[in-house]
């Protein structure tokens, strides 16, 4: 395992924050020396959080 994921934004319409607590940290790692971060499809809709990761220099 490289890395873990805590879902930041969760799905409204799905009552999530309802049940589920947002996680608060990126998902930084390195694949064969080449810095990275995971996302999920639902991240798309927050273009920040990846613009965040790619000002500092990890994408």
């Amino acid at each position: 395992m490289i890395g873990t994921y805590d879902k930041v934004h969760l799905f409204g319409l799905m009552k999530e924050d309802q049940y589920l607590s947002a996680g608060k940290t990126t998902n930084r790692f390195e694949l064969q020396q080449v810095p990275s971060a995971g996302f999920i499809c639902y991240d798309l809709r927050f273009p920040e959080w990846m613009r965040t990761l790619g000002t500092t220099g990890w994408m």
